[in-house]
């Protein structure tokens, strides 16, 4: 499964069944890494999709103000 062709939310989802993995405790260590590292990147994916998101609402914003003003 590649990172962009999944939507934000099927990340979050990911993330969490990766958390409730992780925090059973019954995986070798090997299977452990390999969960986490593909938390860390899906997190990061996450991340930078809601900077971009807020990004464009503080743009929107800025020019809702602008044409208020005008």
């Amino acid at each position: 499964m590649k990172d962009k062709e999944i939507t934000f939310e099927q990340k979050m989802h990911r993330i969490d069944e990766i958390c409730a993995f992780l925090r059973n405790g019954e995986a070798g260590l090997e299977d452990s890494l390999r969960m986490f590292s593909e938390g860390a990147g899906l997190l990061a994916d996450c991340r930078d999709t809601l900077s971009k998101a807020q990004f464009t609402v503080e743009k929107l914003f800025a020019e809702r103000e602008k044409d208020a003003s005008d």
